[in-house]
This record gives structure tokens, sequence and C-alpha cells, in this order.
């Protein structure tokens, strides 16, 4: 099985967690980070693509939305994955469905809310006092939540679900 993890990161989070998840997927698995990129791509010999993003402001990088739309038809013929990166735990779930457009989120096998970081040394001055100012964090921190990114990958990877997801048929997604 051959797996793509698509991605766009600015501070390098979800970048991260793509090479997180690559380490961990069974298989060949190839990154592609859109990030200073053209959204077009080949899709053809991956069985299950995954897309991940973090979020600023309510918004997603132009460029993956611009690959979602691009490629819409393609992705709903495979095995998909969403993942969003996200500080703000209390509005997390509601910014996923927001960012992410509802024909993949229904199509969806896997999808997560795996936390953040506020990585100061990454940011520009202007991204610091916006932190600053809307969540009062003053210094890099990381929230990023591992049992989530796992329970998440073990989804895409097939393999056994957790008792409790199985049970209830939840997905990862805080």
């Amino acid at each position: 099985m051959r797996t793509l993890i698509v991605y766009t990161t600015r501070h390098g989070t979800t970048e991260n967690v793509a090479h997180y998840l690559a380490d961990w997927l069974t298989g060949d698995v190839d990154l592609l980070n859109l990030s200073g990129r053209s959204p077009q791509c080949v899709l053809a010999p991956y069985d299950t693509v995954i897309i991940g993003s973090s979020i600023h402001i309510g918004r997603i990088p132009a460029r993956l939305s611009a690959f979602m739309t691009h490629h819409l038809d393609d992705l709903l013929r495979k095995r998909v994955g969403l993942y969003l990166c996200c500080m703000n735990e209390s509005s997390a779930r509601t910014q996923f469905e927001e960012v992410f457009p509802l024909e993949l989120r229904t199509h969806a096998i896997a999808c997560a809310t795996v936390g953040g970081e506020f990585l100061f040394d990454r940011m520009t001055i202007a991204d610091r006092l916006i932190v600053r100012a809307v969540s009062g964090v003053k210094e890099s921190i990381s929230r990023i939540d591992y049992d989530t990114v796992n329970r998440f990958a073990r989804s895409i990877s097939d393999r056994e679900q957790d008792p409790a997801e199985a049970a209830t048929g939840d997905s990862p997604l805080r």
C-alpha cells in the first residue's frame, strides 16, 4: 500500500506530525509539503492520501484549500485521512469542520484534531504579538496529543481499532 501525506506548515508543527505519521505507518509513505509549491501533483500511484494542516486565525493555507478543490474527484476515489493541528481545543472540532470540505470529511476513513504548538523561535514578531494577545502564551509550548495521532495512524493503517472506538464508531476527532 502506498500513502501520500500532503501538508502545509507555517512553523513546523504540521510537518513534525506528518513525519511522525510517516514513521509509524506501514508500507511506502511519501511526504509532500505544499508550502511554497503548486497544489498540483499526481495522486494515481497512491492508495491513501492523508491531508494535514495547521490553522491560523480560522483559516488553513490557500495552497491546501486549492489542493483539495483541484483533486477532490481523485480524493473521493481513495482512502483519505484528515488531520488538523490546532491549539484552541474548545473550537478545534468546529474549525476542523469549517476548513475541510464536507464531502472529504464524510468520505474520510479517519479524522483528527491533534493539538498544536506555539513555537516562538520560528514565528515572526507579528505572529508572536498576535499569539500573546489572543492566548496569553508568552513562550514556546507544545500540546500535540500523540495518543490521538497514534489512534489516527492506526485507523489509517487498517489496524484493529481500540475496543471502545470499535463499539462506539468514534473517530479520533476530538
